[in-house]
């Protein structure tokens, strides 16, 4: 799962998941939080499903009108916190994180990605 240590050693709840492109789950790790570890695998599947951070759907969504109807994607999570892991310009991958605020799972997400380039 990279390397998500450091990044989350200031959070606690935190639940991490990858997926690979197939969307099929292939490692989860609950450090400790009921459910975190679902949401977290839920915004990884998003990132990859829909081939976008989850920050695009929470952002569009919080714009509200027409934008509402994303709410609708099946399995599109909109909670900052999920992005695809991209390899010669093709999703390979996607990593969830959740237990903290949106903005610390995004950046906890993001060093994980940086973490494997």
């Amino acid at each position: 799962m990279g390397n998500l240590g450091h990044s989350t050693s200031t959070l606690t709840g935190t639940g991490l998941a990858d997926v690979y492109a197939a969307a099929s789950s292939a490692a989860a790790n609950r450090m400790c939080g009921l459910g975190s570890v679902d949401v977290a695998r839920d915004k990884a599947w998003s990132a990859v499903a829909y081939r976008r951070p989850t920050k695009a759907f929470e952002d569009a969504i919080a714009q509200g009108g027409a934008n509402l109807r994303l709410l609708r994607l099946t399995g599109a999570s909109p909670i900052e916190g999920g992005l695809p892991i991209m390899a010669d310009g093709k999703v390979i991958g996607s990593i969830g994180v959740s237990g903290g605020s949106s903005a610390q799972d995004g950046q906890v997400a993001k060093a994980g990605v940086d973490g494997l380039k």
